[in-house]
């Protein structure tokens, strides 16, 4: 369970509402379309909890929804440029980017 707080009060995070997660400072937040929370949860543990709801990690910062993202681009030195639905713009580094490649295919977004 993916939980935040706001003024002392804790919430579960419903995962469709997350674009993604990203760490910074030792801390894990949560983008959403309408906010920015910072969640009590690791990023390894919010992998683990929603790889099979479609979110996939892309680097060492980040865990994406998969369904959220608007484009990816190939760039170079091996890696790619995403976009989300919010706009933001995110990177998926070289030791992530064959598992996101493999995922796209497994997902039907590219071929080969």
């Amino acid at each position: 369970m993916i939980t935040y707080k706001i003024d002392k009060e804790t919430y579960t995070l419903n995962h469709e509402d997350a674009i993604y997660f990203y760490s910074y400072d030792d801390d894990t937040f949560c983008r959403m379309s309408d906010k920015t929370v910072q969640v009590n949860n690791r990023l390894y543990e919010i992998e683990d909890e929603l790889m099979n709801h479609g979110f996939i990690r892309i680097s060492k910062w980040n865990v994406v929804n998969f369904n959220l993202i608007h484009s990816a681009f190939r760039i170079f030195n091996s890696r790619m440029s995403i976009k989300m639905i919010n706009g933001d713009k995110l990177y998926v580094n070289r030791t992530y980017i064959k598992k996101f490649i493999l995922y796209l295919k497994e997902k039907g977004e590219i071929n080969g």
